[in-house]
């Protein structure tokens, strides 16, 4: 997948940076180096379910073309008519990018799949957050109130961070059809406990 920075990502390390009182080069250097673009959260995951349906489509539909193609007349791809010559290998290159723009779909949407319903996106963002505050000498640690809110400082940033990136839920229902903006923001709990645990057996 290409590395591409969008505007609204580059705010939100903009918001980041400020919020960690760092500068904002560590952000984007650990934005680039934990591969948050290439996550997707639930409403992410849902517009990607879209986008592969619309392309097996295509799909289905090109090859159906180059199939009938394949069927013209002499006359048809004669070097007077020029017609198949025109045609026949600009439906064949179509077919070809779109299996190749399928299966990268496809391959962002099984490295964002799996079983329990990790949030890819609230993880990786938890990475990220715990790299920036390493750099400035701090401790990555746990903690929560009795009410279920972050009680340390790298788990409010976390939370932060989750809010300003607008990292949604992926705990979607499963007969849910059309997408969904109202989707509730990731929870920072589990993401920010499993990288604590990481950094905790590094030592």
């Amino acid at each position: 997948m290409t590395e591409y920075v969008t505007p609204d990502e580059h705010l939100c390390c903009k918001l980041l940076a400020a919020n960690l009182k760092c500068d904002f080069d560590i952000v984007l250097s650990s934005f680039r180096k934990h591969k948050v673009y290439e996550a997707v959260d639930g409403l992410d995951k849902q517009t990607l379910d879209a986008d592969i349906e619309c392309l097996e489509r295509a799909l289905k539909h090109t090859r159906k073309t180059i199939e009938s193609l394949s069927k013209l007349s002499q006359i048809s791809t004669n070097k007077q008519l020029d017609t198949g010559l025109l045609i026949s290998p600009k439906a064949d290159e179509l077919g070809t990018k779109l299996e190749i723009v399928l299966e990268q779909h496809k391959n962002i949407r099984r490295k964002n799949s799996t079983k329990g319903g990790l949030n890819y996106k609230a993880l990786y963002i938890a990475r990220m957050v715990a790299d920036v505050i390493n750099e400035q000498g701090k401790t990555i640690t746990f903690g929560k109130s009795p009410e279920g809110e972050p009680t340390t400082e790298y788990c409010r940033a976390v939370q932060n961070a989750l809010n300003y990136f607008d990292v949604r839920t992926t705990q979607i229902n499963r007969d849910r059809k059309s997408l969904d903006t109202e989707l509730p923001l990731a929870d920072w709990q589990g993401p920010c406990e499993r990288v604590w645990k990481e950094w905790e057996s590094k030592g």
